[in-house]
């Protein structure tokens, strides 16, 4: 499960106003918080942006194995070591 929620709340946002801020539909964002649908990497990025938070923070099930990107400055997690 995801962190977009409880963090949209926590920032006094409502799902229209974080949605746009994000550039997506708010049905969307909807489906994302419920777990309905996973958020494509587009999207995530663009809610982390909007929220000015790491996408690991939003998306706590995102692994290492999934967006390497983020873990760069990790040397030996990253690369097996």
């Amino acid at each position: 499960m995801n962190n977009v929620k409880i963090i949209r709340k926590s920032r006094g946002l409502s799902q229209v106003e974080l949605a746009r801020q994000a550039r997506i539909a708010s049905t969307n964002l909807s489906a994302i918080e419920c777990g309905r649908v996973i958020a494509w990497p587009r999207v995530r990025r663009a809610l982390s942006e909007a929220l000015n938070l790491p996408e690991i923070a939003l998306f706590p099930e995102l692994t290492i194995n999934t967006d390497r990107r983020q873990f760069e400055g990790l040397k030996g997690i990253t690369d097996g070591r």
